[in-house]
């Protein structure tokens, strides 16, 4: 079953949006004039619509920092040309949606995968002889 997503970008339209019962509302954070963003559209405009609507914040997001910030006012995002823009699209989401968290001396490939898999990034290694978790050359590989 589809619905209707009503997409606002000032107060006008937002007023509208509510005079049509809107359920769904998109708040577009990019003006369309002159492609300009502004993130504070969604601030501004969300916390005026009732609890009983699902707010999308569109356009402009780019980091897991924002995500997480504009989730206080949101329940989705729409995300396209941010990640579009990435030549590895599973890496661009991930970040977007996991941050960019790193795991540091691992010393084991189960352990790599356990923490890609529980969202990590990046994983490090430490080739420091002194350390317990030391890994050698061949280890790395």
């Amino acid at each position: 079953e589809m619905g209707v997503l009503t997409e606002v970008s000032n107060e006008e339209e937002l007023e509208r949006a509510i005079a049509l019962g809107a359920k769904v509302v998109g708040i577009n954070n990019r003006d369309l004039r002159d492609l300009s963003i502004d993130l504070n559209r969604t601030r501004e405009l969300a916390p005026k619509l009732g609890h009983n609507v699902t707010v999308i914040s569109e356009s402009g997001i780019n980091t897991y920092a924002q995500v997480r910030e504009l989730s206080h006012f949101a329940n989705g995002f729409l995300i396209g040309s941010a990640l579009m823009a990435h030549d590895d699209l599973h890496a661009a989401v991930r970040r977007v949606l996991l941050g960019e968290n790193k795991v540091c001396g691992l010393t084991r490939g189960q352990d790599a995968k356990a923490a890609y898999d529980a969202g990590a990034i990046y994983g490090g290694l430490i080739l420091v002889a002194t350390s317990p978790r030391c890994v050698n050359v061949q280890q790395a590989a």
